[in-house]
C-alpha cells in the first residue's frame, strides 16, 4: 500500500480518536459542576463492598460490573467499606471520608468513562464493518456528542455499562452468525457475560434480540441449503462454547459465590404467597430456594427486579401523575430528549434501510444491515412491554444503534447520485445543528431536552430533569444573592451540610414560608408524594402563585417571598 493510500485509510481512525478525546474532555469538564445524583452513593457502596469485602449484598437487583467500575478508583485511592447497613448512608459516608468529597466523587465518576469509550468503539467498529470508515466517523461524531450519552457517562452509575455491552453483544452475535469461528464464539461469550453483569434487563433484551436476528439470518435471507452446507456442528459447538464461557464469566462476576438463593431458612413469605404454606409445590420450591447454587445473588437479583417492577410508584409525565407509568413514555421521551437533527438523520437511515430490505437483497450479506433495524426495534419493544416506564436510561443501549443508522444516512446523503449538492448541504446543516445543540447544552447534558418542549421541560417529565444534581449550584447561587437563610425542599441523597448553604431549614408541606425559598422541580411538581401512592401532590403548589428569582442549574427554583401581612 502506498503512503498516500495508507494516510487515506488511517485519517479516519485518527478522526475517530480525536472525536473520542473531545467527548471524554467534555464529560470530565462537568464533574466539578454537579453535586451527586440520586443513586451515585448507593452504586459506590455496592461496588466498594464487592472490592473490599468480597461480598455483594446491598442491592442485588443490579449486577456488579458497573458498580465495581465506579468503586475501583476510590478503592485504589485507599477508601474501604465502613459498614453502614443502608447503601445510601454507606455511600455518603464514603464520599465524605477524609473531608475529600469532591475528589472521591470525581474518582467514582471516572469509573464510567471506560464504558463511554468502549461503546464509542463498538459504534465505530460496527459502522465500519457495514458501511465503511467514512460512515463510521459520521456515526462516531453523532454518538460522542449526544447529550443523553454525555450526561449518563458523567454519572457514577451502571447505565452506560449496558449501553456498551448490549450493542457489543449484538454486534458479536451478528459476526458469529455470519461466520461461526471459535474466536467469534469466544467474543460472543465475553460480550454476553458483560451485558448480563451490567443490568439484569439484559436477560430479556438478549434473548429477544438474538431470536429475531437468528430467524432473520437463517430463515428469511439465507437459503436453507446454504444453512445446511455451512455445518450444523460448527454452530452448535460455537453456541455451547459461548454459553459455557458466558456462564463462567457471570459466575466470576459474582466472585464465584456459592450458596442458597434464600437466606431465610424455613420462612419464605413470597413463596407461601405463590405456593401456599404446605403441599408438594411448597416443598419443591422450598428445596430449590435452600439448595446451594453458584452465584445465588443473580437469582435473588432476578426475583428482586421482578418484585420491584411490580411495585406501584408515583411518576409525573405530561402534566399527569400515575402509579403504573405509561406505555408510550419511552418513545415520547426518546423523541424529546434526543437532538432533532439526530432524529432526522436516524429516521432517514431507517427509511432507506427498510426500503432496501423490502425490495429484496442482492447481496447475501445485506441481512447484517437489516440487523441494525431489528436490534433497535426489539430494544424499544422490550422496553415498551416492561412495567417500568419512568426512565430513558432503561433503553440507553438504543443510542449506539441509532448513531450507526444516522451515520449511514449522512454518508448516503453525501454520496447521493441525484441532487447531490442539495443533499450535501442538507446533511451539513443537520450535522451543524446537532453540534450546536450539543454545545449549547453544556454542561447540562443529563437534563437536556430538545426544542419541542420549549422553556418548561418540567411540564413534560421531572424524572428526566431533576436527578438531585444541582445542590452545589444552589449553594453558589445563594452566596451570590447574599441570602442569610433558606427554606429548602430538595430532591436527592446529598447531605445538605456538604455545601455552605446559609442556615438551611426544611420547607414544610402546605405551609407558606417567607424569605429565601429553594425547591427542586420534582418536589414542586410531585409534592410530598409517598413512594407507593399518589397523595399530597399539591404540598408545594402554593409556590405557583410566585415567580422564581433565579434557577440553580436546571432543577432547583429559588424564590424570595415577603413576609405575610
Amino acid at each position: 500500500m502506498s503512503p498516500a493510500k495508507r494516510w487515506c485509510v488511517d485519517r479516519w481512525l485518527i478522526a475517530f480518536i480525536l472525536l473520542l478525546a473531545i467527548g471524554v474532555a467534555r464529560i470530565v469538564s462537568t464533574y466539578h459542576v454537579f453535586s451527586q445524583t440520586f443513586d451515585e452513593p448507593s452504586n459506590l457502596a455496592c461496588g466498594m463492598e464487592w472490592l473490599a469485602k468480597g461480598t455483594y449484598s446491598y442491592d442485588v437487583k443490579h449486577p456488579p460490573l458497573g458498580r465495581v467500575a465506579v468503586a475501583l478508583f476510590p478503592y485504589l485511592s485507599g477508601l474501604r467499606s465502613i459498614g453502614f447497613p443502608n447503601p445510601y448512608v454507606e455511600g455518603n459516608a464514603l464520599l465524605l471520608s477524609d473531608g475529600a468529597y469532591e475528589r472521591h466523587l470525581t474518582l467514582a465518576r471516572l469509573g464510567t468513562l471506560p464504558f463511554f469509550v468502549l461503546s464509542s468503539v463498538v459504534v465505530w467498529l460496527w459502522t465500519a464493518t457495514l458501511f465503511g470508515r467514512p460512515a463510521a466517523v459520521a456515526a462516531a461524531l453523532l454518538y460522542t456528542t449526544l447529550p443523553p450519552i454525555l450526561g449518563h457517562s458523567a454519572e457514577a452509575r451502571a447505565d452506560m455499562a449496558l449501553a456498551m455491552a448490549l450493542p457489543a453483544a449484538l454486534y458479536a452475535f451478528c459476526l458469529w452468525l455470519e461466520r461461526a469461528t471459535l474466536v467469534r464464539a469466544l467474543w460472543l461469550g465475553v460480550t454476553v457475560a458483560c451485558a448480563i453483569l451490567s443490568k439484569l434487563t439484559a436477560l430479556v433484551f438478549l434473548p429477544a434480540c438474538f431470536l429475531i436476528l437468528w430467524v432473520s439470518r437463517w430463515r428469511g435471507i439465507v437459503p436453507h441449503a446454504e444453512w445446511k452446507s455451512s455445518g450444523v456442528s460448527n454452530w452448535v459447538t460455537g453456541l455451547i462454547t459461548a454459553s459455557v464461557l458466558s456462564l463462567f464469566l457471570v459466575w466470576g462476576g459474582y466472585r464465584f459465590s456459592w450458596g442458597p438463593i434464600s437466606t431465610l431458612h424455613g420462612s419464605h413469605p413470597s413463596l407461601e404467597a405463590m405456593a401456599g404454606d404446605a403441599g408438594r409445590a411448597h416443598a419443591v420450591l422450598n428445596a430449590v430456594l435452600e439448595t446451594p447454587l453458584p452465584a445465588p445473588e443473580l437469582a435473588r437479583g432476578v426475583y428482586g427486579l421482578w418484585s420491584h417492577s411490580r411495585e406501584k410508584r408515583p411518576s409525573f409525565f405530561l402534566g399527569r401523575m400515575s402509579l403504573n407509568g405509561w406505555w408510550y413514555y419511552l418513545p415520547v421521551i426518546l423523541v424529546i430528549k434526543t437532538p432533532l437533527p439526530f432524529l432526522i438523520l436516524a429516521g432517514l437511515g431507517i427509511f432507506t434501510l427498510t426500503r432496501r430490505a423490502v425490495s429484496g437483497f442482492q447481496d447475501p450479506h445485506e441481512w447484517t444491515r437489516t440487523a441494525l433495524l431489528l436490534s433497535g426495534a426489539m430494544i424499544l419493544l422490550v422496553g415498551l412491554l416492561g412495567r417500568v416506564h419512568i426512565a430513558l436510561r432503561h433503553i440507553l443501549a438504543i443510542y449506539p444503534i441509532l448513531a450507526i443508522i444516522a451515520g449511514y444516512a449522512a454518508l448516503s446523503m453525501l454520496r447521493s447520485s441525484s441532487g447531490r449538492k442539495v443533499a450535501r448541504y442538507v446533511c451539513a446543516g443537520l450535522i451543524c445543528w446537532h453540534l450546536l445543540s450539543s454545545a449549547a447544552a453544556h454542561p447540562d447534558y443529563l437534563p437536556y431536552f430538545n426544542e419541542i418542549v420549549g422553556n418548561h421541560p418540567e411540564n413534560f417529565s421531572v424524572n428526566e430533569l431533576d436527578f438531585g444534581q444541582d445542590l452545589k449550584r444552589l449553594s453558589e447561587l445563594l452566596g451570590q444573592l447574599n441570602a442569610s437563610s433558606v427554606a429548602i425542599a430538595y430532591y436527592g441523597t446529598a447531605n445538605l451540610s456538604i455545601y455552605p448553604l446559609p442556615a438551611p431549614r426544611p420547607l414544610q408541606p402546605y405551609r407558606r414560608a417567607s424569605g429565601w425559598v429553594a425547591i427542586s422541580v420534582r418536589r414542586l411538581q410531585m409534592g410530598a408524594c409517598p413512594r407507593n401512592r399518589i397523595a399530597n401532590v399539591d404540598a408545594y403548589s402554593w409556590l405557583n402563585a410566585y415567580h422564581p428569582v433565579a434557577l440553580a442549574g436546571k432543577s432547583i427554583r429559588v424564590y424570595f417571598l415577603p413576609d405575610e401581612p
